[in-house]
């Protein structure tokens, strides 16, 4: 069954939220090989999905296998178990589980893709917001909204 998974549970309690737009995806770095994991248990625990890191890794199986074979992974080094018993995996499959978990995500993925293909350039929309309020005053927000 895939994900394969061997050895006794690793040390790691991921608590840092890299990723801004997502803060309840917390990443942890194993101290043995420096190979950053996201706990995708807790983030589904947190975010009361009720979807499965197992349903994850059956219906994704062609894509998580073809990011495997781009990182030159074999399939014992994306998943592991804590101590906790929480299913932590490797941070390069971050954003296939959260297009996966958040279907819309999947979307917007591909419309900044498309953005960067055709532009050249993309931004977040964090960034666009932090900008626009550093940069605009209230007036120009508020003008902004009202059209």
């Amino acid at each position: 069954m895939f994900p394969k998974i061997s050895g006794k549970p690793i040390q790691l309690t991921c608590s840092e939220p890299a990723l801004p737009e997502f803060p309840d995806l917390l990443f942890g770095s194993s101290i043995d090989n420096d190979i950053s994991f996201f706990d995708a248990t807790a983030y589904l625990q947190n975010k009361g999905l009720s979807v499965t890191v197992t349903d994850f890794f059956q219906k994704y199986e062609a894509p998580i296998e073809a990011l495997m074979s781009a990182y030159g992974m074999e399939a014992d080094q994306v998943c592991q178990f804590n101590h906790e018993g929480h299913y932590l995996i490797d941070g390069n499959f971050a954003y296939l589980f959260i297009s996966f978990v958040e279907p819309d995500f999947l979307a917007y993925m591909c419309d900044r893709i498309h953005e960067l293909f055709t532009n050249g350039f993309c931004i977040s929309d964090t960034y666009l917001v932090q900008v626009a309020k550093s940069r605009l005053t209230k007036n120009v927000l508020e003008t902004i909204l009202e059209n």
